[in-house]
């Protein structure tokens, strides 16, 4: 299983394999109300916020959470061309395509789709949320972004 970078990891939590991914979609809320002005995604985000955890069994098995001495300089950013880049203060991470469908955007990169929900976009602030479950197992994560560019 291919390990993706921190921030797609912060994104959209990480991908167990194609088959997952496919169930993961089909799970995000089926809102499809769309998140607004897709062009106010254009440009470079940078993450201020996260939070995330696992369950196995309804028990937490790893949880996770922003820190700063680590995290700041995590970013992303989304072309209108569809194309977008993320990496880390010290350097480029993945790159790939993204779209968005109703109130989702779908990130590709190595030939694996995520799709995460936009509860919030403006032209300052990104939130994010991807959710997965399979009984037995749940995984959630939030993650907050202010435009920087």
């Amino acid at each position: 299983m291919k390990r993706m970078n921190h921030l797609l990891r912060t994104l959209f939590g990480s991908v167990l394999c194609a088959g997952v991914v496919a169930c993961a979609i089909a799970l995000v809320s089926c809102n499809d109300e769309g998140i607004g002005d897709e062009t106010l995604l254009y440009g470079r985000w940078e993450a201020v916020d996260y939070e995330g955890y696992e369950k196995e069994g309804g028990e937490i098995v790893y949880e996770w959470g922003f820190d700063p001495a680590m995290d700041a300089g995590d970013y992303v950013i989304f072309y209108s061309d569809g194309t977008y880049e993320e990496g880390t203060a010290s350097g480029p991470g993945d790159s790939g395509t993204w779209r968005v469908k109703g109130n989702k955007i779908y990130v590709t990169a190595d030939g694996e789709t995520i799709g995460a929900s936009v509860p919030t976009l403006t032209s300052s602030s990104l939130v994010l949320v991807y959710r997965y479950s399979e009984p037995g197992y749940e995984y959630y994560e939030r993650s907050s972004f202010r435009k920087v560019e």
